[in-house]
């Protein structure tokens, strides 16, 4: 980096995202405002060893490139889809995304990864998670669901790792487990306004979250 460039500050922000919806996109463009971030990764997970069931990881890839490419231009024009953990081998562990991060934007580079308040409490449960602050930032989305004295503070934090901080993302009331169930039952109309039209499309062209048919 040369003298004078200020260092770039990433989220990293991870998920299944099956399938990406509102709450995914206004998480991120909170963060962005909120943690003053140039750069945000949705990096989708390649095989989630906390979670098991999910859609096949090229389908979550592509639905969250289809939902980003249909996000307001701010957001757009500021993020990117993340696919390293699908080209690694193994279950999917944040510390090695988080090391490859680092390794690819160096030392001054600003990591901060981004967690629901809920992730945030389940956070020991994570594997290898005391490597977390030697790599990055945690930086917590206030959901409203949370008691705030159980939060980490407002203030942004100095250096390119090790602190933690809130962030304020509108309420909405929304689960992707809700999601897959109208779509299962075929529901296409109710959750419309939560989801990107391509990706709905591309989810009933590949035929998602279908219930399988009873044997005759």
């Amino acid at each position: 980096m040369s003298a004078g460039t200020a260092a770039p500050r990433i989220g990293v922000f991870g998920g299944t995202f099956d399938p990406p919806h509102a709450a995914h996109l206004a998480l991120a463009a909170a963060a962005l405002d909120r943690l003053q971030l140039d750069r945000l990764l949705f990096v989708v997970s390649g095989s989630p060893w906390q979670k098991h069931g999910v859609s096949p990881a090229p389908d979550r890839l592509k639905m969250m490139e289809l939902a980003l490419a249909q996000a307001p231009a701010a957001l757009r024009e500021r993020a990117e889809v993340e696919r390293c953990e699908l080209d690694r081998a193994g279950p999917s562990y944040t510390a090695d995304t988080l090391a490859l991060l680092r390794r690819r934007y160096g030392p001054d580079a600003v990591l901060m990864l981004l967690i629901g308040s809920d992730q945030f409490r389940n956070l020991p449960s994570w594997h290898r998670y005391d490597e977390l602050p030697a790599l990055a930032h945690i930086a917590v989305a206030d959901r409203a669901g949370m008691p705030a004295d159980h939060l980490p503070p407002r203030t942004l934090p100095a250096g390119v790792a090790g602190g933690t901080v809130s962030f304020e993302m509108p309420a909405i009331d929304l689960s992707a487990t809700a999601l897959r169930t109208a779509l299962a039952a075929g529901d296409r109309h109710s959750i419309a306004a939560m989801i990107a039209p391509d990706v709905l499309d591309y989810i009933d062209a590949h035929r998602l979250y279908r219930l399988p048919k009873l044997a005759e």
